[in-house]
């Protein structure tokens, strides 16, 4: 059994995606989705069963309060319907839930929990509510009742270990997997935007629109830039600081060069066709998005999001890395690698060698490994 709060977006969802498919071709398992909300943006195999809660999305406090007691209950029946060897739960507010509800349950379902960004990045630096508060504490009181803790990072992994006192023979890392056949398939098709028929290069970047992920350093960047050559951006993603972000373009007189585009099923052949490719988010677990441009050949930028943690790209090997939250070194970044043809190339070729590791079979089976080890353990 999958448990996510929807499949709208995202690279969790998108993960969770990939996984359920495969799941689905898999002999003698029965793989069953639980949805809090029936939001798909993703397309889903035929055979899957899918369970919707129909939980509401309103915002008040009484509410929110309920909504969490009302999920664990209907989830506790649904465990007791179904009786699930094991239970794959994404997200921390998702993970808590899961746990609890098996606590009461009472039929002895093995958990994994899957745990996508920093709990310590995420929550110390931008959990300013009450939830988020309460999350950061229940994290330390329950995620050791699970039988198993999928991190995708290493630095994650030393995150709970080290600050949230989570037992580290319960850590299993397990990067992100990616269809690096299907990206290759989905690169070809007609990208179809009028940006691509001009010999104006084009930066490409693609995430939630939200706080973290630094797309407001990245406008500031691309205003730079912009002064010193002609060159367009595209946003691909959608979030809460949309709006934020288009009066931001704005104001610094670069909105007739930038382009958002929303959520797109396909990135990859925006991705294929972009002359850099620029993730310049705050903090990430894993970043499916950079490592799906990688395998789409497109050169890289990155923030140093994780110090300490360099798990995909390595400065001037596969990419260039820059700091967090510094629009002028990112520019700079993208300046040298938009003046320097022979420079992409060769950052290109690289990252596409470096995401072989992440291929899609490799990831599932050490999922398939993990879930077995936890059925038995």
């Amino acid at each position: 059994m999958f448990v996510i709060p929807s499949l709208e977006g995202g690279g969790a969802e998108r993960v969770a995606t990939v996984l359920l498919g495969e799941f689905c071709k898999a002999k003698n398992v029965d793989t069953i989705l639980v949805l809090f909300h029936k939001n798909i943006g993703y397309e889903l195999p035929d055979n899957l069963k899918i369970i919707c809660l129909n939980i509401g999305e309103h915002k008040n406090f009484v509410y929110t309060a309920t909504k969490f007691f009302l999920i664990i209950i209907k989830l506790i029946k649904i465990l007791r319907k179904e009786k699930p060897h094991s239970v794959l739960s994404f997200m921390e507010y998702t993970n808590l839930i899961v746990i609890l509800s098996n606590f009461f349950s009472n039929i002895k379902t093995k958990i994994a929990v899957s745990v996508h960004s920093s709990p310590t990045l995420y929550l110390h630096k931008y959990g300013r509510n009450f939830w988020d508060k309460a999350t950061l504490v229940l994290m330390r009181f329950l995620y050791n009742k699970a039988n198993r803790i999928i991190t995708v990072s290493e630095f994650i992994k030393y995150d709970l270990i080290n600050n949230f006192g989570v037992n580290q023979s319960k850590v299993t890392v397990i990067y992100n997997p990616v269809d690096l056949e299907k990206i290759s398939i989905s690169a070809m098709e007609d990208a179809s935007h009028p940006w691509f028929g001009d010999n104006i290069p084009v930066i490409l970047s693609a995430g939630r629109l939200s706080k973290e992920k630094g797309f407001d350093y990245l406008i500031k960047a691309f205003a730079i830039v912009r002064r010193e050559m002609n060159v367009r951006l595209m946003l691909l993603g959608q979030g809460s600081e949309e709006n934020f972000l288009r009066e931001l373009s704005s104001k610094t007189g670069v909105d007739k060069d930038i382009a958002f585009l929303g959520f797109q099923q396909n990135p990859f052949m925006y991705m294929r066709r972009a002359s850099v490719y620029v993730l310049s988010s705050l903090y990430e677990g894993f970043p499916v998005a950079l490592v799906e441009a990688m395998a789409c050949g497109v050169p890289i930028i990155s923030t140093l999001y994780n110090p300490g943690f360099n798990e995909l790209v390595e400065n001037e090997k596969n990419g260039l890395l820059v700091p967090v939250a510094d629009e002028r070194a990112l520019a700079v970044a993208m300046l040298r690698l938009l003046n320097n043809p022979e420079e992409r190339r060769k950052y290109s070729a690289q990252a596409k060698e470096s995401v072989r590791q992440f291929s899609i079979k490799q990831i599932v089976e050490q999922y398939k490994s993990v879930l077995i080890d936890v059925q038995n353990g």
